[in-house]
C-alpha cells in the first residue's frame, strides 16, 4: 500500500492474525497481539481494504484479475499419516489448546515435540495441573529455537514435574496412549496417557497458490505457506515479496 498499490486483504477467518493468535495464547504471551493490532492499524490508516470470515476461491481471484496476488494461507499442523493412531480422537494439536479448544486440566498428557510452540503448550498444560510428558526426537530440547527463550520456558516448567524424553520417536497411538522408541537403543517404552498432543510443526498449505499459479497470475508465497518458520521469517519474507513486486518486471 505505502507502493502505491491498491491492496485488498481477504481472510476466511473472522481475526486476522493466524497464527500468531495461537502464540499470543499461551502463558505470559499475550503482548505478542499487539504485534496484530500494530499491523491492522496501519493497513487501515493505508486505506488497504480488509474482508475476514471471507474465504476466496480461484474464480475470485479470476473476477478480480489482480496485478499479483500474494498467498499468505500459513501451514497446517503435522499429522503424519504413517504413524498408527494419528487420527485418533485423544489427539489434539498445540493450537487447540493453545486456542482453548478443549478443557484439559489434572489428566495424564503427553506433548510430541519440543520446540518452542512445544514447550508453550506444555508451559499452559502445568498451569492446569496435568502430569506432562514431553517427547523429542532430537537429543536436545527444542532444537534450533534461541537458547534465551528456551532457558526461560525451560524455568519455568521446572516449577512442575514435567517429564522429557530426549532422542525418542513415537511409534503409535492408542486409546491408552502412546508408543515411543529409544532411536539409540532401540528400546521401546508404552506411556499412559488420556490425551496426546501434537507440537511437531507445520505443513505449507499451498494449495491455492497452486491454483492461481496455474491460471498465469503473478502469485508469491510469503510466511508458512512457502516454507514453516518463525514469526520474524513471515515477516521478512512478506516485506521482500512487497518490495520485489513490480520492479524490474518482478
Amino acid at each position: 500500500a505505502m507502493r502505491g498499490f491498491d491492496v485488498t486483504i481477504y481472510d476466511k477467518n473472522g481475526q486476522a492474525g493466524g497464527q500468531v493468535i495461537a502464540a499470543s495464547s499461551g502463558i505470559h504471551k499475550d503482548k505478542l497481539y499487539w504485534a496484530i493490532e500494530d499491523l491492522m492499524t496501519a493497513v487501515k490508516k493505508l486505506g488497504v481494504k480488509v474482508v475476514l470470515g471471507r474465504e476466496v476461491l480461484l474464480e475470485d481471484i479470476r473476477y478480480l484479475n489482480p496485478y499479483a496476488v500474494i498467498v499468505a494461507t500459513g501451514g497446517t499442523p503435522m499429522r503424519p499419516g504413517f504413524i498408527p493412531g494419528i487420527n485418533n480422537e485423544n489427539v489434539i494439536t498445540a493450537n487447540d489448546v493453545l486456542l482453548k479448544e478443549y478443557e484439559l486440566e489434572n489428566m495424564r498428557l503427553v506433548v510430541i515435540g519440543s520446540g518452542m510452540t512445544g514447550l508453550e503448550t506444555t508451559e499452559y498444560l502445568n498451569e492446569y495441573g496435568n502430569d506432562v510428558t514431553v517427547v523429542e526426537m532430537a537429543d536436545e530440547i527444542a532444537p534450533g529455537a534461541w537458547f534465551q527463550l528456551v532457558d526461560d520456558a525451560m524455568e519455568r516448567i521446572s516449577r512442575f514435574n514435567t517429564k522429557f524424553m530426549t532422542s525418542t520417536k513415537l511409534c503409535s497411538i492408542d486409546e491408552e496412549g502412546v508408543l515411543v522408541e529409544n532411536i539409540k537403543t532401540g528400546e521401546k517404552l508404552k506411556l499412559k496417557a488420556d490425551a496426546v498432543v501434537l507440537a511437531m510443526g507445520v505443513k505449507s498449505d499451498r494449495l491455492l497458490s497452486h491454483q492461481i499459479e496455474s491460471y498465469g497470475f503473478r502469485t508469491y508465497r510469503v510466511g508458512d505457506a512457502d516454507k514453516s518458520g518463525t514469526i520474524a521469517h513471515a515477516c521478512h519474507s512478506a516485506y521482500d515479496t512487497a518490495m520485489k513486486i513490480g520492479k524490474w518486471g518482478w
